[in-house]
Protein backbone atom coordinates (compact mmCIF):
# COMPACT_ATOMS: atom_id res chain seq x y z
CA UNK A 1 0.00 0.00 0.00
CA UNK A 2 1.57 3.19 -1.10
CA UNK A 3 2.77 6.32 1.57
CA UNK A 4 3.20 9.36 1.85
CA UNK A 5 6.80 10.39 0.88
CA UNK A 6 9.10 10.85 3.07
CA UNK A 7 10.13 14.33 4.47
CA UNK A 8 13.70 13.37 5.07
CA UNK A 9 13.60 10.67 1.85
CA UNK A 10 12.80 13.82 -0.07
CA UNK A 11 15.49 15.96 0.75
CA UNK A 12 17.90 12.88 0.08
CA UNK A 13 16.21 13.15 -3.17
CA UNK A 14 16.58 16.58 -3.78
CA UNK A 15 20.46 16.43 -2.94
CA UNK A 16 20.78 13.65 -5.38
CA UNK A 17 19.43 16.06 -7.98
CA UNK A 18 22.11 18.83 -6.57
CA UNK A 19 24.57 16.32 -7.36
CA UNK A 20 23.69 14.56 -10.88
CA UNK A 21 23.34 18.40 -11.81
CA UNK A 22 27.49 18.94 -10.20
CA UNK A 23 28.48 15.68 -12.21
CA UNK A 24 26.96 17.03 -15.63
CA UNK A 25 28.61 20.18 -15.08
CA UNK A 26 31.83 18.37 -14.62
CA UNK A 27 31.56 16.33 -17.61
CA UNK A 28 29.83 18.48 -20.35
CA UNK A 29 30.23 21.57 -19.76
CA UNK A 30 33.40 22.15 -18.12
CA UNK A 31 35.51 20.47 -20.86
CA UNK A 32 34.03 23.16 -23.49
CA UNK A 33 36.29 25.96 -24.55
CA UNK A 34 34.23 29.15 -24.97
CA UNK A 35 31.08 30.19 -23.45
CA UNK A 36 31.13 27.49 -20.14
CA UNK A 37 32.21 30.27 -17.47
CA UNK A 38 28.78 31.65 -16.91
CA UNK A 39 26.62 28.58 -17.71
CA UNK A 40 28.89 26.77 -15.43
CA UNK A 41 29.14 29.02 -12.53
CA UNK A 42 25.40 29.63 -12.46
CA UNK A 43 24.49 25.64 -12.58
CA UNK A 44 27.07 25.06 -9.96
CA UNK A 45 25.71 27.63 -7.71
CA UNK A 46 21.99 26.36 -8.44
CA UNK A 47 22.81 23.30 -7.97
CA UNK A 48 24.56 23.70 -4.28
CA UNK A 49 21.34 25.80 -3.39
CA UNK A 50 19.18 22.99 -4.50
CA UNK A 51 21.17 20.13 -2.89
CA UNK A 52 21.11 22.12 0.85
CA UNK A 53 17.63 22.73 0.44
CA UNK A 54 18.26 26.68 0.57
CA UNK A 55 16.03 28.83 -1.96
CA UNK A 56 15.66 25.28 -4.10
CA UNK A 57 12.28 26.71 -6.14
CA UNK A 58 14.79 29.49 -7.55
CA UNK A 59 17.50 27.07 -8.32
CA UNK A 60 14.95 24.37 -9.62
CA UNK A 61 13.23 27.06 -11.72
CA UNK A 62 17.08 28.38 -12.39
CA UNK A 63 18.02 24.81 -13.84
CA UNK A 64 14.92 24.09 -15.74
CA UNK A 65 15.94 27.18 -17.66
CA UNK A 66 19.74 26.63 -18.04
CA UNK A 67 19.44 22.66 -19.03
CA UNK A 68 17.67 23.75 -22.57
CA UNK A 69 20.40 26.95 -22.78
CA UNK A 70 23.28 25.46 -22.03
CA UNK A 71 25.86 25.20 -25.02
CA UNK A 72 26.35 21.60 -24.85
CA UNK A 73 26.83 19.81 -28.30
CA UNK A 74 23.53 18.34 -29.67
CA UNK A 75 23.02 14.60 -29.26
CA UNK A 76 19.92 12.99 -30.31
CA UNK A 77 19.57 10.68 -27.10
CA UNK A 78 20.18 13.12 -24.16
CA UNK A 79 17.21 12.80 -22.06
CA UNK A 80 17.05 16.87 -21.15
CA UNK A 81 13.16 16.56 -21.46
CA UNK A 82 12.67 14.06 -18.39
CA UNK A 83 15.70 15.67 -15.97
CA UNK A 84 13.63 19.17 -17.07
CA UNK A 85 10.52 17.70 -15.78
CA UNK A 86 12.08 16.83 -12.39
CA UNK A 87 13.39 20.38 -11.84
CA UNK A 88 9.58 21.57 -12.43
CA UNK A 89 8.75 18.61 -9.90
CA UNK A 90 11.18 20.23 -7.57
CA UNK A 91 10.13 24.04 -8.37
CA UNK A 92 6.25 22.87 -6.99
CA UNK A 93 7.44 20.99 -4.24
CA UNK A 94 6.06 21.97 -0.62
CA UNK A 95 8.78 24.15 1.18
CA UNK A 96 11.17 23.29 3.70
CA UNK A 97 10.99 19.81 4.43
CA UNK A 98 12.66 18.41 7.38
CA UNK A 99 16.50 18.27 6.35
CA UNK A 100 16.58 20.83 4.50
CA UNK A 101 18.57 24.58 5.35
CA UNK A 102 15.21 26.05 5.17
CA UNK A 103 13.78 23.51 7.96
CA UNK A 104 16.84 24.23 10.05
CA UNK A 105 15.74 25.95 13.65
CA UNK A 106 12.75 25.58 13.57
CA UNK A 107 10.59 24.35 16.58
CA UNK A 108 8.21 21.83 14.85
CA UNK A 109 10.14 19.12 12.97
CA UNK A 110 7.65 18.18 10.33
CA UNK A 111 5.16 21.36 10.47
CA UNK A 112 2.65 19.23 8.73
CA UNK A 113 4.81 18.81 5.57
CA UNK A 114 3.12 16.48 2.81
CA UNK A 115 4.12 15.87 -0.62
CA UNK A 116 0.83 16.70 -3.39
CA UNK A 117 0.90 12.48 -4.90
CA UNK A 118 0.54 14.59 -8.54
CA UNK A 119 3.94 15.66 -8.12
CA UNK A 120 4.86 11.87 -8.35
CA UNK A 121 3.10 11.80 -11.03
CA UNK A 122 5.11 14.37 -13.04
CA UNK A 123 8.35 12.97 -11.76
CA UNK A 124 7.25 9.51 -13.56
CA UNK A 125 6.25 11.41 -16.53
CA UNK A 126 9.81 11.87 -16.67
CA UNK A 127 10.21 8.70 -17.30
CA UNK A 128 7.97 8.24 -19.82
CA UNK A 129 10.03 11.14 -21.92
CA UNK A 130 12.36 8.35 -21.86
CA UNK A 131 10.41 6.16 -24.16
CA UNK A 132 11.80 7.09 -27.37
CA UNK A 133 15.11 6.98 -26.10
CA UNK A 134 14.89 3.32 -25.16
CA UNK A 135 12.36 1.95 -28.38
CA UNK A 136 12.75 4.14 -31.49
CA UNK A 137 16.28 3.66 -32.33
CA UNK A 138 14.87 -0.18 -33.05
CA UNK A 139 12.19 1.14 -35.21
CA UNK A 140 13.99 3.89 -36.73
CA UNK A 141 17.80 3.66 -36.39
CA UNK A 142 20.16 6.69 -37.67
CA UNK A 143 22.36 6.38 -40.35
CA UNK A 144 25.60 7.61 -41.02
CA UNK A 145 24.71 11.13 -41.56
CA UNK A 146 22.23 11.66 -38.41
CA UNK A 147 19.04 11.43 -40.55
CA UNK A 148 16.06 9.00 -39.69
CA UNK A 149 14.75 6.05 -42.30
CA UNK A 150 13.08 3.20 -41.57
CA UNK A 151 15.34 -0.05 -41.44
CA UNK A 152 14.78 -2.38 -44.18
CA UNK A 153 17.98 -4.65 -42.48
CA UNK A 154 16.61 -8.14 -42.26
CA UNK A 155 19.45 -8.51 -39.34
CA UNK A 156 17.16 -5.45 -37.67
CA UNK A 157 13.64 -7.86 -38.21
CA UNK A 158 14.41 -8.74 -34.52
CA UNK A 159 15.36 -4.93 -33.26
CA UNK A 160 12.13 -3.34 -35.07
CA UNK A 161 10.06 -5.77 -33.28
CA UNK A 162 10.96 -5.11 -29.80
CA UNK A 163 11.10 -1.52 -30.69
CA UNK A 164 7.76 -1.47 -32.02
CA UNK A 165 6.42 -3.92 -28.48
CA UNK A 166 8.44 -1.20 -26.41
CA UNK A 167 6.22 1.82 -27.97
CA UNK A 168 3.05 0.23 -27.96
CA UNK A 169 3.47 -1.24 -24.83
CA UNK A 170 4.43 1.93 -23.18
CA UNK A 171 1.37 3.84 -24.57
CA UNK A 172 -0.46 1.55 -23.72
CA UNK A 173 0.17 2.07 -19.68
CA UNK A 174 -0.03 5.20 -20.31
CA UNK A 175 -3.54 5.46 -18.51
CA UNK A 176 -1.78 3.37 -15.23
CA UNK A 177 0.97 6.97 -15.28
CA UNK A 178 -2.11 8.76 -13.57
CA UNK A 179 -2.54 5.66 -11.05
CA UNK A 180 -0.70 5.58 -7.99
CA UNK A 181 -0.91 1.69 -7.33
CA UNK A 182 1.13 1.14 -10.89
CA UNK A 183 3.52 3.60 -10.47
CA UNK A 184 5.92 0.86 -9.56
CA UNK A 185 4.75 -1.45 -11.99
CA UNK A 186 5.52 1.21 -14.57
CA UNK A 187 9.07 2.15 -12.79
CA UNK A 188 10.23 -1.22 -13.21
CA UNK A 189 9.01 -1.73 -17.17
CA UNK A 190 11.83 1.30 -17.70
CA UNK A 191 14.18 -0.36 -15.42
CA UNK A 192 14.15 -3.49 -17.81
CA UNK A 193 13.93 -1.02 -20.84
CA UNK A 194 16.89 0.29 -19.27
CA UNK A 195 18.86 -2.64 -19.49
CA UNK A 196 18.21 -3.19 -23.16
CA UNK A 197 19.07 0.14 -23.83
CA UNK A 198 22.67 -0.85 -22.36
CA UNK A 199 23.28 -3.27 -25.11
CA UNK A 200 23.46 -0.70 -27.74
CA UNK A 201 26.75 1.41 -28.09
CA UNK A 202 24.76 4.31 -29.52
CA UNK A 203 23.54 5.09 -26.39
CA UNK A 204 26.04 4.90 -24.26
CA UNK A 205 26.87 7.97 -24.13
CA UNK A 206 23.23 8.95 -22.65
CA UNK A 207 22.66 6.08 -20.36
CA UNK A 208 24.17 7.24 -17.16
CA UNK A 209 21.74 9.98 -17.46
CA UNK A 210 18.58 7.12 -17.64
CA UNK A 211 20.01 5.32 -14.53
CA UNK A 212 20.13 8.57 -12.75
CA UNK A 213 16.65 9.33 -14.09
CA UNK A 214 15.50 5.79 -12.86
CA UNK A 215 17.14 6.55 -9.57
CA UNK A 216 15.68 9.84 -9.30
CA UNK A 217 11.82 8.76 -9.80
CA UNK A 218 11.80 5.49 -7.91
CA UNK A 219 8.80 4.88 -6.42
CA UNK A 220 9.79 4.63 -2.53
CA UNK A 221 6.73 5.11 -1.26
CA UNK A 222 5.32 1.85 -2.15
CA UNK A 223 7.68 0.00 0.44
CA UNK A 224 5.08 -0.92 3.42
CA UNK A 225 6.34 0.07 7.08
CA UNK A 226 6.47 -2.28 9.50
CA UNK A 227 3.53 -2.50 10.76
CA UNK A 228 2.63 -2.98 14.71
CA UNK A 229 -0.74 -2.02 16.40
CA UNK A 230 0.26 0.00 19.02
CA UNK A 231 3.58 2.65 19.05
CA UNK A 232 6.80 1.25 19.84
CA UNK A 233 8.76 3.07 23.17
CA UNK A 234 12.51 4.86 22.18
CA UNK A 235 14.40 5.37 24.60
CA UNK A 236 17.03 7.13 24.06
CA UNK A 237 20.23 9.26 26.15
CA UNK A 238 18.43 12.40 26.97
CA UNK A 239 21.68 14.61 26.89
CA UNK A 240 23.39 13.41 23.41
CA UNK A 241 22.50 16.18 21.16
CA UNK A 242 22.90 13.33 18.38
CA UNK A 243 19.86 11.31 20.11
CA UNK A 244 18.03 15.00 20.14
CA UNK A 245 18.06 15.05 16.63
CA UNK A 246 17.32 11.24 16.17
CA UNK A 247 13.99 11.62 18.01
CA UNK A 248 13.02 14.91 16.06
CA UNK A 249 14.02 12.99 12.81
CA UNK A 250 11.59 10.43 13.84
CA UNK A 251 8.94 12.90 14.64
CA UNK A 252 8.78 14.50 11.54
CA UNK A 253 8.75 10.79 9.74
CA UNK A 254 6.06 9.82 12.17
CA UNK A 255 3.24 12.50 11.34
CA UNK A 256 0.00 11.06 13.16
CA UNK A 257 2.47 10.38 16.05
CA UNK A 258 0.68 6.31 15.74
CA UNK A 259 4.80 4.52 15.39
CA UNK A 260 6.39 6.25 18.22
CA UNK A 261 6.95 7.06 22.01
CA UNK A 262 9.71 8.85 23.51
CA UNK A 263 11.51 8.19 26.80
CA UNK A 264 14.61 9.82 28.10
CA UNK A 265 16.97 7.84 29.94
CA UNK A 266 18.93 9.03 32.99
CA UNK A 267 22.55 8.84 33.13
CA UNK A 268 24.89 8.47 29.83
CA UNK A 269 23.28 5.73 28.56
CA UNK A 270 25.42 5.25 25.24
CA UNK A 271 22.89 2.40 23.72
CA UNK A 272 19.35 3.17 21.74
CA UNK A 273 16.24 0.97 23.06
CA UNK A 274 13.41 0.09 21.55
CA UNK A 275 10.36 -1.89 23.12
CA UNK A 276 7.53 -3.27 20.89
CA UNK A 277 4.53 -3.68 22.39
CA UNK A 278 4.60 -7.16 22.10
CA UNK A 279 7.67 -7.58 24.30
CA UNK A 280 10.45 -7.41 22.24
CA UNK A 281 13.42 -5.08 23.24
CA UNK A 282 15.78 -3.96 20.57
CA UNK A 283 19.18 -2.56 21.49
CA UNK A 284 21.99 -0.44 19.43
CA UNK A 285 22.12 -0.94 15.85
CA UNK A 286 19.46 -3.33 15.79
CA UNK A 287 16.88 -0.31 17.76
CA UNK A 288 17.97 1.60 14.81
CA UNK A 289 17.38 -0.87 12.06
CA UNK A 290 14.41 -1.27 13.77
CA UNK A 291 13.09 2.45 13.85
CA UNK A 292 13.70 2.75 10.15
CA UNK A 293 12.05 -0.51 9.38
CA UNK A 294 8.87 1.42 10.89
CA UNK A 295 9.27 4.57 8.89
CA UNK A 296 8.93 2.10 5.31
CA UNK A 297 9.94 3.99 1.87
CA UNK A 298 13.78 4.51 1.57
CA UNK A 299 14.35 4.20 5.35
CA UNK A 300 12.85 0.32 5.25
CA UNK A 301 14.87 -0.11 1.98
CA UNK A 302 17.89 0.70 3.65
CA UNK A 303 17.17 -1.22 6.90
CA UNK A 304 16.51 -4.24 4.80
CA UNK A 305 19.92 -4.13 2.92
CA UNK A 306 21.93 -3.54 6.24
CA UNK A 307 20.23 -6.01 8.46
CA UNK A 308 22.04 -8.44 6.21
CA UNK A 309 25.58 -7.32 7.90
CA UNK A 310 26.43 -9.12 10.87
CA UNK A 311 25.60 -8.02 14.41
CA UNK A 312 29.30 -8.88 15.27
CA UNK A 313 29.94 -5.66 12.22
CA UNK A 314 26.89 -3.09 13.27
CA UNK A 315 27.51 -3.41 17.20
CA UNK A 316 31.04 -1.96 17.16
CA UNK A 317 30.70 0.83 14.78
CA UNK A 318 27.25 1.96 16.88
CA UNK A 319 29.72 1.65 19.99
CA UNK A 320 32.32 3.92 18.67
CA UNK A 321 30.11 6.24 17.34
CA UNK A 322 28.37 6.47 20.79
CA UNK A 323 32.15 6.73 22.27
CA UNK A 324 32.67 10.09 20.61
CA UNK A 325 28.92 11.56 20.43
CA UNK A 326 28.90 13.71 23.16
CA UNK A 327 33.08 15.16 21.02
CA UNK A 328 31.24 15.39 17.70
CA UNK A 329 27.93 16.62 18.57
CA UNK A 330 27.58 18.26 22.29
CA UNK A 331 25.74 17.67 25.42
CA UNK A 332 22.03 18.84 26.09
CA UNK A 333 20.42 20.49 29.59
CA UNK A 334 17.31 19.18 28.63
CA UNK A 335 16.18 16.27 28.50
CA UNK A 336 13.68 16.15 25.69
CA UNK A 337 14.14 18.47 22.55
CA UNK A 338 12.56 21.89 22.55
CA UNK A 339 9.13 20.74 20.43
CA UNK A 340 5.80 22.87 20.46
CA UNK A 341 2.66 21.26 23.15
CA UNK A 342 0.67 19.30 20.65
CA UNK A 343 4.13 17.10 20.36
CA UNK A 344 5.13 16.94 23.91
CA UNK A 345 2.34 14.21 24.12
CA UNK A 346 4.43 11.89 22.52
CA UNK A 347 7.04 11.51 25.55
CA UNK A 348 6.30 9.51 28.64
Amino acid sequence: MAQARSPMAESVLRALTGLFVLLDVWQRLLPLETNFRPWSACSILLAILLAVGYLNRVAALGLFCIWWLRPVPFDEWQLDAGVSLLFLAHFCVPRAPFGSASAWGRVDPGEGWTLPGWITNLRSAALFSALPFIALPSVFPLDADKSWEVTRDVAHVSGLSFGILQLVLGCALLPLFFTRRALPWWWLLFVIGACYAGTEPEKSGSLSALVWLLLLTAPLESIPALACKQPDRVRYDGACALCHATVRWLIAEDADGSRFRFAPQAGTARRLIVETADGQRHEGSTAVLHCWRRLGGLWRLLAEILRWVPRWLRDPAYAAIARVRYVLFGRKSQACPLLPQHLRSRFL
